[in-house]
């Protein structure tokens, strides 16, 4: 395997092993009138809003700010 860009690779290894701990410390309640798929959609949009506003301590910038 050639790496290519080593930094890029470790930016998208920590969105995912963020977006796993943040989805294994979550408690889901489910309330009336509400299914599960609405919840779990809730659950990654609040996941991808931290990602998208976290600051990269390599690049200093979100990933929102790098694109």
């Amino acid at each position: 395997m050639i790496v290519k860009n080593s930094q890029a690779n470790a930016m998208h290894k920590r969105m995912h092993l963020i977006t796993a701990k943040m989805l294994h410390t979550q408690e889901i309640k489910i309330y009336e009138g509400v299914t599960i798929e609405e919840e779990v959609r809730r659950l990654l949009q609040s996941v991808a809003f931290a990602i998208r506003t976290a600051n990269s301590l390599v690049t200093k910038h979100s990933p929102a700010q790098s694109v």
